[in-house]
């Protein structure tokens, strides 16, 4: 693919352009699921958006990679955008640190490359502008997964006493065209687990300001019902889902919570593999409301 490639004359925004474009374009934020990680697409000059998503976005309980198809017309109308708000002249507004929030907007590569950083909270209203776009365009590509792991996550009781476990379930799903392949979260992990359960109430009593609670849920903590009795989880440290392929797990924690009504996502890391079908984020499962009881 060349560094840079001159368009021809287009029709956008009821003007026609010429314009010497860089490629690749690539624009990249934090998201609040996954702060380690940031969303991030591609545009190239064949009008394909590479896009991976770390953590769960729009309320969709999905991660991965998505190559979605706009067309070079579309793709030119978003370059053109940027243009039109001169998102090169802004000044930039670098991060302080390497986990503060930021936004990043770059084209080319090497010596033709030029780029653009700003922290979420010092964004111009010209960045706003081309970001909004570029999270619509994130939404329709929701519709070209290719390989994207999937999830749901319920209770096994509606009510559970505040001295028992608490029980649920989870199941992962490969949703794209391609064969996925993510850390086994019942292998044992050097340093942490993979799953983790944070638990909030739902009205804080009196007083008290809104505060989760985070617990690990350890490999031996977890079982897989979906597999026969006996035969055990897959081998290794990771799981491979071909697409349609999914995988169940029961876990079991104890948090020691007060009566009350809770609220409570399931954290999934995906953890890290060199190979090119590992799915890597971090995918968040909501789960019903649950009450805490006395014993």
């Amino acid at each position: 693919m060349p560094a840079a490639w001159s368009g021809r004359s287009k029709a956008f925004t009821g003007r026609r352009i010429e314009m010497t474009i860089r490629w690749p374009l690539d624009i990249a934020h934090s998201i609040p699921t996954n702060w380690r990680q940031r969303l991030g697409a591609t545009f190239t000059a064949d009008g394909v958006m590479h896009l991976g998503i770390p953590g769960v976005m729009h309320e969709r309980p999905e991660i991965g990679r998505y190559e979605h198809a706009l067309g070079p017309d579309r793709v030119l109308a978003f370059v053109d955008l940027i243009e039109q708000q001169k998102l090169w002249d802004l000044p930039a507004a670098p991060p302080r640190g390497p986990d503060q929030p930021m936004a990043l907007v770059m084209q080319g590569r090497e010596s033709t490359m030029r780029s653009k950083v700003w922290t979420l909270d010092a964004l111009p209203p010209e960045a706003v502008t081309v970001f909004d776009a570029f999270n619509r365009l994130v939404l329709e590509a929701y519709a070209s997964p290719v390989r994207v792991v999937t999830g749901a996550a319920r209770w096994l009781a509606p009510n559970f006493s505040a001295r028992e476990p608490l029980r649920l379930e989870f199941t992962v799903r490969s949703k794209g065209t391609e064969t996925i392949t993510i850390q086994d979260p019942m292998a044992p992990q050097p340093l942490e687990s993979l799953v983790q359960l944070m638990v909030a109430r739902v009205v804080p009593p009196p007083g008290q300001a809104p505060r989760a609670t985070t617990v690990n849920i350890a490999p031996t903590s977890l079982r897989r019902p979906d597999l026969p009795r006996g035969s055990g989880a897959q081998s290794g440290q990771h799981l491979e889902l071909a697409p349609g392929e999914e995988a169940r797990f029961g876990a079991t924690c104890s948090m020691y919570l007060s009566p009350g009504e809770y609220q409570a996502v399931l954290l999934l890391n995906t953890g890290t593999n060199s190979a090119r079908t590992h799915v890597s984020g971090t995918l968040a499962l909501d789960l019903s409301h649950i009450n805490i009881v006395h014993p």
